[in-house]
C-alpha cells in the first residue's frame, strides 16, 4: 500500500482490503499451480492411457456425479501428486502498489478518461458510471464528455432530458433495457420489443414532443428505422412511430460521411488521398480517431489474406480478405501516424518512461479491445520455454468448467479433447480442470518450447455455458527452463511475466496468439468472442482467425516505438524514470493518459 492508504485505514481493514485487491490483481503460487498435473515431467513420459484414465475418473467425480445428483466438490478426483512449488524471491520480486486517491483525484481521472473520446467496454462503463456518481460529476461536466454510453447513463442520473434525436434515442433504449450501445442488432430488437409495453417509455416520446417537436426526432427515423418499429409493439406507441414515419419524408437527415471512414475505400477506388484535406480532418480528430484509422491502413500494408471484423459488442467475424494498393496504403499511414506523433509530444518528450525488455505495448485504438490492462496486440517475449494458460474459480454455486487449447495448422490442435502433447513433447498440456471449487481454482497450462518457426491460436471454451453467469479469469504468461520438468511444479512464480484478469461471458474466446522460434517464444494478447461452441474445432473460421491474428498482430503498431519517435526516452532501469509502464504498475488509464 502507498503510504497515504496506510495512514488513513485501520489494521484490520487493510488486512480485508488485501484479500479483496488479491483477487483483483494477482494469484497466489498455489493458486497458479492449481492444475490437473503437478509436474511437467510425468506429462512428457507417463503412457497415454494413464493420462486418459485418470482423466475419466475426474469426469466420473464431475459430470457423472452431478448425473446422478450426488456430486460433492469434496469427492472430485485429482491425481495426488508431490508439490513443491519455489519459495517466492522477494529480492527479486514485482510488488503491486495500491494507490490511494481524494475523491476529487478520482473525479479529475474519470473525467480525462471520458474527455479523451475513447470507446470504453460495456463493465467498463457501468464501474465509470458508479465511481462518476461518487465523485460529484455533474451538469457543467456534461458537455465536456465525449463517450455517448457514459453520458446517457449520467444524463439519467442527474434527471437531463436529451434534446439531440441520436442522444434522446439512447436515452430510451438506456431506460428500456439498460443498455447504452446503439446497436441496430437482432438481441437489442427483440428486448425492445419486450419491455416496449412499458409506458414510461411512451411517456418520454410524449415528453420530447412537448418539449422539442416530433419533427426533430424525425430526421433520424430512417437511421435507426427497426429500433423505432420494435417499440410500435406497444399499441399506446402505434400514433407516435406512424407520425414519426410521415415527418421522416420530409425531415429526414442523411448522416454526415465521415472522411476518415472513407480512406480506406478511396485507396481501394484507386482515388487520390489529398493530402491537406487528410491533414484538416487529422487535426479535428481526437487520437482514438486517428489509431483506429491506422491500424486500418497498417493492416492493408501487407498482404493479408483474412480479417477480422470486430463488431462494437465484442464478437466478431473472420472472413477472407483481399486489398491491394498496399503502397498508397503506407503512405497515408505514414502521415496519420505523423499526426499522432504530434499529439502526444508534450506528454512524453524528454520523459524517462520505464517498459521492461520483453513486453511491447500495442498501440490501443478502444478500451473495449484491453485484455485487463494490456491493449491488444501487446506481446511478452521470453528468451526461454514458455508456460502459459488460465485460471478461474467457480463462481457462487455454480461448477464452472474452462477448457484451453491450441491451434495451429502443422501441429493441429492440443488440449483437452485432443492430445495431451506432441510426438515430439515440445507442447504439453497440463490437463482438463471441469471443477474449480476452494479458494485456489482450478488452472489449465501449455508449456511450449522454443521451436522452429510455428504460430497458435490459443482458444478458451465454456464447455457448461451458463448465459447468467460470467466467469472471471486470469490469463498466466511465465518463462521456464526444460531442465526444472523433474521439479514438482507447474508454474514457478518467480518467473511469471504477466497476468491479466477478464471475464468469461461467451461460450468461445481468442485469448492470443503464440509464436515460436529456436530463439525465443512470444505471446499476443488478443482476446474476442469469435464462436458460440462449447469445443474449439480446426475450422475455416478458426483458420482465418488464425491467418488474421498472425498479420495483424506480428505487425502491430507499437506504443514503444510512437513514444520514441515523439521524444520519450525509453529506459530499463526501474529506479530511475518519470513515468512507470510495467505490467504490474498499470492502472486502466496509464497508458491511455499519454495519448490525450
Amino acid at each position: 500500500f502507498s503510504p497515504e492508504v496506510v495512514y488513513n485505514y485501520s489494521d484490520l481493514t487493510l488486512i480485508t482490503l488485501t484479500d479483496q485487491i488479491r483477487n483483483e490483481t494477482g494469484l497466489t503460487p498455489e493458486q497458479l499451480n492449481s492444475s490437473f498435473h503437478k509436474s511437467w515431467q510425468k506429462i512428457k513420459e507417463a503412457s497415454i492411457e494413464q493420462l486418459v484414465f485418470e482423466q475419466i475418473v475426474h469426469y466420473i467425480t464431475t459430470y457423472g456425479f452431478e448425473f446422478f445428483g450426488i456430486y460433492d466438490e469434496s469427492t472430485v478426483y485429482i491425481p495426488k501428486e508431490k508439490l513443491e512449488i519455489p519459495e517466492v524471491d522477494i529480492d527479486g520480486f514485482k510488488f503491486v502498489v495500491i494507490k490511494g486517491y481524494k475523491k476529487a483525484e478520482i473525479k479529475e481521472k474519470v473525467l480525462d478518461l471520458l474527455k479523451s473520446g475513447i470507446a470504453l467496454h460495456e463493465d467498463t462503463i457501468k464501474d465509470v458510471v458508479e465511481i462518476a456518481k461518487y465523485a460529484e460529476v455533474d451538469q457543467e461536466n456534461i458537455d465536456d464528455i465525449k463517450n455517448k454510453e457514459v453520458k446517457i447513463a449520467l444524463c439519467d442520473h442527474l434527471k437531463l432530458f436529451p434534446e439531440n434525436p441520436t442522444e434522446f434515442l439512447r436515452y430510451v433504449i438506456y431506460k428500456s433495457i439498460g443498455k447504452t450501445l446503439l446497436i441496430k442488432d437482432m438481441a437489442t430488437i427483440a428486448l425492445l420489443k419486450e419491455t416496449a409495453f412499458d409506458r414510461e417509455i411512451s411517456g418520454l416520446f410524449k415528453k420530447y414532443k412537448k418539449k422539442y417537436g416530433l419533427e426533430k426526432l424525425s430526421s433520424i427515423f430512417y437511421r435507426f428505422k427497426p429500433i423505432f418499429l420494435a417499440f410500435k409493439t406497444d399499441r399506446n406507441m402505434k400514433p407516435i412511430i406512424n407520425k414519426l414515419r410521415k415527418l421522416a419524408i420530409k425531415h429526414h437527415k442523411p448522416m454526415k460521411s465521415d472522411y476518415l471512414n472513407d480512406v480506406t475505400a478511396m485507396i481501394k477506388r484507386n482515388e487520390t488521398i489529398n493530402k491537406k484535406v487528410l491533414w484538416e480532418h487529422l487535426d479535428n480528430a481526437n487520437p482514438f480517431r486517428k489509431i483506429r484509422l491506422a491500424y486500418a491502413l497498417n493492416y492493408r500494408t501487407g498482404n493479408a489474406e483474412s480479417i477480422i471484423y470486430k463488431i462494437r459488442n465484442g464478437k466478431g467475424w473472420a472472413e477472407t480478405f483481399d486489398f491491394g494498393n498496399s503502397a498508397k496504403a503506407k503512405q497515408t499511414l505514414g502521415i496519420v501516424l505523423d499526426s499522432l506523433v504530434g499529439d502526444i509530444r508534450n506528454n512524453v518528450e524528454g520523459k524517462k518512461i520505464f517498459i521492461p525488455d520483453y513486453i511491447k505495448y500495442a498501440l490501443p485504438a478502444t478500451e473495449k479491445q484491453f485484455t485487463g490492462n494490456f491493449p491488444s496486440g501487446t506481446c511478452v517475449t521470453v528468451d526461454k520455454d514458455m508456460v502459459f494458460g488460465v485460471h478461474w474459480n467457480n463462481v457462487d454455486h455454480s461448477r464452472i468448467d474452462l477448457d484451453l487449447s491450441l491451434m495451429s495448422p502443422e501441429t493441429g490442435k492440443i488440449g483437452w479433447d485432443s492430445s495431451y502433447r506432441t510426438d515430439d513433447r515440445s507442447i504439453l498440456f497440463s490437463g482438463d480442470m471441469t471443477d474449480a471449487h476452494g479458494e485456489n481454482g482450478a488452472t489449465e497450462l501449455f508449456y511450449v518450447k522454443r521451436k522452429l518457426k510455428e504460430e497458435f491460436i490459443m482458444f478458451l471454451n465454456y464447455y457448461n455455458y451458463n448465459e447468467s453467469v460470467e466467469v472471471p479469469y486470469s490469463i498466466i504468461v511465465a518463462k521456464e527452463k526444460a531442465g526444472n520438468f523433474k521439479k514438482n511444479y507447474m508454474v514457478n512464480p518467480n518467473n511469471v511475466k504477466a497476468i491479466a484478469k477478464t471475464k468469461m461471458t461467451e461460450r468461445q474466446k481468442i485469448l492470443g496468439l503464440l509464436v515460436t522460434t529456436t530463439k525465443e517464444c512470444r505471446f499476443y494478447f488478443s482476446e474476442v468472442s469469435v464462436g458460440r461452441s462449447i469445443t474449439a474445432s480446426d475450422s475455416e473460421h478458426a483458420e482465418n482467425s488464425r491467418k488474421y491474428l498472425v498479420n495483424f498482430y506480428r505487425n502491430a503498431i507499437s506504443l514503444n516505438d510512437l513514444l520514441i519517435k515523439a521524444g520519450a526516452i525509453i529506459v530499463q532501469d526501474e529506479d530511475e524514470h518519470d513515468i512507470d509502464l510495467s505490467p504490474e504498475n498499470l492502472e486502466k488509464d496509464s497508458i491511455i493518459k499519454l495519448l490525450v
